[in-house]
């Protein structure tokens, strides 16, 4: 069993370890990132994990009052999957500020079906 610890310049770090049923993944969250703008994506034998925040101003001319809001991105991490897994049965669980993703090792059968 081995883990990792990884962190970019905005302060969002993760860790990744492997189960005997799979491999994990722990995002932490920097504090203007929200929770349910995370999105796990998987491509090849890779998982992106990437993250928007809101932006929120409010200006007002008189009695016109107008709000503007914009998301901008918080994070973005690219995680090589160095083992077969099975994204079709990951699973993100979210407490606190840290979502940890579940992935599922490949059963046998599905290895020899597709090599």
């Amino acid at each position: 069993m081995w883990d990792t610890e990884y962190g970019n310049k905005n302060k969002s770090t993760y860790m990744m370890y492997q189960t005997k049923d799979g491999m994990v993944i722990r995002v932490s969250l920097p504090k203007d990132a929200r929770p349910e703008e995370v999105r796990f994506s998987f491509a090849g034998d890779k998982v992106t994990i990437e993250c928007d925040g809101l932006y929120t101003k409010s200006f007002s001319k008189g009695s016109i009052r107008t709000q503007e809001t914009r998301k901008y991105p918080v994070f973005s991490h690219t995680i090589p999957l160095n083992v077969a897994l099975d994204p079709e049965g990951a699973k993100a669980i979210y407490r606190g500020d840290i979502w940890s993703l579940t992935i599922p090792r490949k059963s046998l059968g599905d290895r020899f079906l597709n090599p």
